[in-house]
């Protein structure tokens, strides 16, 4: 058991893009603040070392007065750990791989000086985990406070009222999706095997807006690292068989920003075989990619990675594919 630091300390660089009003999500969405952060994490720990990230980010305006200002920032990236669970360093028990996710979550108060500086002032949080694809990974959650200082290089274009966005063309409210994706578990023992999570899933869209859509259909899996389970316990190949096979019925909340979309997915498991499970839900967030297979057609591709979770405690880290007719 890693010894839990009474404080810890970082730096965070942070880039912000410049606004674009030529582009629809971002005047659909009030005209966001795009940054990209590189980040430094000091654990304050022999055990946990010290963490490297980048991370986008999107920040949203939830109040403005004159001068000041209120954002809420959130992001997701990729980050390396110094130190992990190994030979020479079984006190940690939090993380087991040198990479890892980091998400982040930022409420800001913003003051702008007359010489175009904004101080900043809020708590964040950080969280850093692999998606137990490798154990262990209970994960490292920091709440800290934030004192910064940005310097505006250029003054970019403010939000107005009656700027929002409204498309000039109907578009169609309802889609169509084929997803498959591979997810990776590892056992909850450190340097244990790595098992594989199999997917296919369908999904219907329908479009409440034209920058956020509700997706609902159903996902069969087959979760090995059950069947595993199953068999150390002295079970036959058919009840193994059936404890490893999942059928889900999910909802999700598909944010839009221009070729990315982020999915908030909440699922519940469906009772065509009866299994030993004890809590039958699950969460899913996932960040996705998409390209139009042909410039004239609105049929598209997609790429994504995301943690499928119990209550909030990651299950496993799945990497997806797609089309959306």
């Amino acid at each position: 058991m890693f010894t839990q630091p009474t404080s810890t300390q970082g730096v965070n660089l942070e880039y912000v893009a410049k606004k674009d009003t030529s582009v629809s999500w971002q005047r659909f969405w009030r005209l966001p603040d795009i940054s990209h952060h590189l980040h430094f994490h000091h654990f304050n720990s022999n055990q946990l070392g010290v963490a490297i990230a980048y991370y986008p980010s999107v920040n949203f305006t939830l109040w403005q007065k004159e001068k000041f200002k209120v954002y809420c920032q959130m992001g997701n990236g990729l980050s390396y750990l110094s130190k992990k669970n190994g030979a020479l360093n079984r006190e940690n028990n939090a993380i087991g791989s040198h990479w890892n996710s980091i998400l982040a979550l930022r409420f800001e108060l913003r003051y702008r000086t007359n010489n175009n500086l904004d101080i900043s002032l809020g708590p964040q949080f950080f969280h850093y985990s692999n998606g137990a694809a490798k154990a262990p990974n209970a994960g490292i959650n920091t709440a800290s406070l934030l004192l910064g200082f940005k310097y505006l290089l250029e003054e970019g274009p403010q939000h107005t009222k009656g700027t929002k966005y409204k498309s000039l063309q109907a578009f169609d409210k309802w889609k169509f999706e084929i997803n498959v994706g591979l997810g990776f578990r590892q056992i909850n023992i450190p340097e244990g095997l790595t098992f594989k999570v199999p997917q296919i899933s369908l999904y219907s869209h329908y479009y409440l807006f034209e920058y956020f859509r509700l997706v609902g259909g159903f996902t069969y899996q087959y979760n090995y690292a059950d069947f595993y389970f199953q068999k150390t316990q002295f079970e036959s190949n058919e009840v193994a068989s059936r404890e490893a096979r999942d059928f889900l019925g999910k909802i999700s909340g598909d944010f839009l920003f221009g070729n990315v979309f982020a999915r908030f997915q909440f699922g519940f498991y469906l009772p065509f075989e009866e299994k030993l499970q004890k809590d039958p839900f699950s969460t899913m967030f996932s960040i996705n990619y998409g390209r139009k297979i042909i410039q004239q057609s609105n049929k598209r591709l997609f790429f994504g990675i995301g943690v499928r979770s119990h209550k909030f405690v990651a299950q496993y880290l799945s990497i997806n594919t797609g089309i959306i007719l």
